[in-house]
């Protein structure tokens, strides 16, 4: 009896253990992930993890950064794209970049360029990496610049939808300022990023084309005297023209072959001109595009085409 008494303790401990492990496995199991989910949940983490992708578009302000040897902006928390830093130190022997060309070309997402090998393959070729890097939501202009330029998600830089207040958050253009260089930004006047980035000790050449904003960088890259470290080239022509017509209208390819081809002339032109400075071109996008039912071209959701980017980073040595 008291054997039999013994068997049955033995036997109920085994089954509130088993009930106990159970209980702990699938409680982990299922807790563990989202608490590791809330923890990264930030505006920039989230779709570098829905996408697989090591970086997002707020990348480029740490690497610039850490490239140009400048303190990163206060809120900036995005990872740095290492191996652009890791290829500027074997390539500049320790020694930082000297002057930054950053190339924004509105619109342009991976899906679209990957379409057009014909225009956009040049670039990769002539760059020394190729950062897959995801978008943030809302996929708008002036929430995703924010982004590009203060290297913080939407939650922390404030811009969370499509409105143009001045930011306020630090940005890079404020880290160089701090840092005692010049810094330009050229676009047309009534872009967001010739707009929310107001109010800044900086210089702000601004124009009613993207043409005349062209013809300026150009001037301004090709002048012996120029001396600002950072510039900032915006070109709208594909982002306004597929809204207009359609991503894949011929009008906006028209408009996406023109930003690839003003970049490639801006980067032929820091070659023959800056040959006696260290310096660092990019071309990148704030995000992608798609085709809305009525076959306009729209953006701003977290499908793919709107969310996935190719920025391009090139390292010039001088000579």
């Amino acid at each position: 009896m008291k054997k039999d008494q013994n068997m049955n303790r033995i036997h109920h401990f085994r089954r509130i253990s088993v009930i106990v492990t159970v209980f702990i496995t699938v409680f982990v199991g299922i807790a563990s992930p989202c608490a590791l989910w809330a923890e990264e949940l930030d505006g920039m983490t989230r779709y570098m993890k829905m996408f697989g992708t090591d970086y997002t578009i707020g990348s480029l302000t740490p690497t610039v950064c850490d490239l140009m040897e400048v303190k990163y902006p206060e809120k900036c928390t995005a990872p740095t794209v290492a191996p652009v830093v890791e290829m500027a130190k074997k390539k500049l022997d320790g020694r930082k970049i000297e002057r930054a060309l950053i190339f924004c070309g509105d619109a342009i997402g991976e899906t679209i360029i990957s379409e057009h090998p014909e225009m956009y393959q040049p670039i990769a070729d002539m760059s020394d990496y190729r950062a897959r890097c995801t978008c943030v939501m809302q996929s708008v202009t002036p929430v995703s610049f924010s982004t590009i330029f203060t290297g913080a998600p939407p939650e922390v830089h404030g811009i969370q939808v499509y409105k143009r207040p001045v930011q306020k958050t630090d940005t890079i253009f404020d880290a160089y300022v701090r840092a005692g260089k010049r810094v330009a930004i050229i676009s047309v006047a009534e872009c967001s990023v010739g707009l929310i980035f107001k109010e800044r000790p900086i210089d702000y050449h601004q124009f009613n084309t993207d043409e005349e904003a062209f013809q300026c960088a150009k001037k301004i890259v090709a002048d012996p005297a120029c001396d600002y470290d950072l510039i900032v080239v915006y070109d709208g022509g594909y982002d306004s023209t597929m809204h207009r017509f359609g991503t894949r209208s011929p009008q906006a390819l028209a408009a996406l072959a023109r930003s690839a081809e003003r970049y490639q002339e801006l980067v032929a032109l820091t070659e023959k001109h800056w040959t006696n400075l260290d310096c660092l071109t990019v071309f990148l996008s704030d995000h992608g595009s798609h085709d809305n039912e009525n076959g306009k071209g729209t953006h701003g959701t977290e499908m793919k085409d709107d969310m996935l980017l190719n920025h391009f980073y090139k390292i010039q040595v001088k000579k």
